[in-house]
């Protein structure tokens, strides 16, 4: 990577954050230093750098918010959350494909073509949730871009039933709880309205983890 990079990602990088918005915020944060955290949410180990088609970010390298934590110094206690969530997505993606191929051939269309755009909703699976960190994350992606209109189903523009189960529950469980809202459109939070702290953190690009890290830690 050449110096100019390294220059321009920084400025980017110290930038960012102008970028993000408290939707609530209880004055929990930030954190005095680096410490015991939970993290949830299919954002953690697939944090989205941007969308898909033209709104896709093409970069060098990417960190995602798991790998940007444990660079921070912060000890995930909940690790096997992120491969419980790995296979339920494999799964979910199976079917999923499954249902696009059997749509083609009723449509008389190439897969390929029929599926273009195409998100899979997140899917809802049973968790374990561990309250023992000083401090909580729960991070939500959603996909957005070109090729495809969002639906309001569970999944897409509104919550899966997990999803609102974990964040109510380790809201209420936590001091330090905070909602990451790591989209590139709107979601509905109706039902997760009484959490202490909503993060608009967006689509940064290359800087969307670190900007995320800064906030924890107030370094901006």
């Amino acid at each position: 990577m050449f110096d100019y990079e390294i220059t321009n990602i920084n400025k980017v990088r110290e930038l960012a954050h102008e970028c993000t918005l408290f939707l609530k915020c209880d004055k929990s944060f930030p954190l005095d230093k680096p410490c015991k955290i939970a993290a949830y949410g299919n954002g953690v180990r697939n944090t989205l750098k941007g969308g898909t088609g033209s709104g896709e970010v093409n970069s060098r390298e990417f960190k995602t918010i798991e790998e940007a934590l444990k660079e921070a110094n912060f000890e995930i206690i909940n690790n096997d959350y992120f491969d419980l969530y790995d296979l339920e997505y494999k799964k979910a993606r199976k079917k999923f494909i499954k249902q696009i191929r059997k749509e083609a051939k009723k449509e008389k269309m190439n897969p390929v073509a029929y599926g273009m755009g195409m998100v899979m909703p997140e899917m809802d699976y049973e968790v374990e949730l561990d309250f023992s960190a000083d401090a909580c994350i729960y991070v939500l992606s959603r996909i957005c871009g070109e090729g495809n209109d969002r639906k309001n189903i569970n999944g897409d523009f509104k919550l899966t039933y997990t999803e609102i189960k974990m964040i109510n529950e380790l809201n209420s469980k936590y001091e330090k709880f905070m909602l990451v809202l790591n989209v590139g459109g709107p979601v509905d939070l109706a039902p997760v309205m009484d959490v202490k702290n909503i993060l608009l953190l967006s689509q940064l690009g290359i800087s969307t983890s670190g900007v995320l890290i800064d906030t924890l830690l107030q370094y901006i």
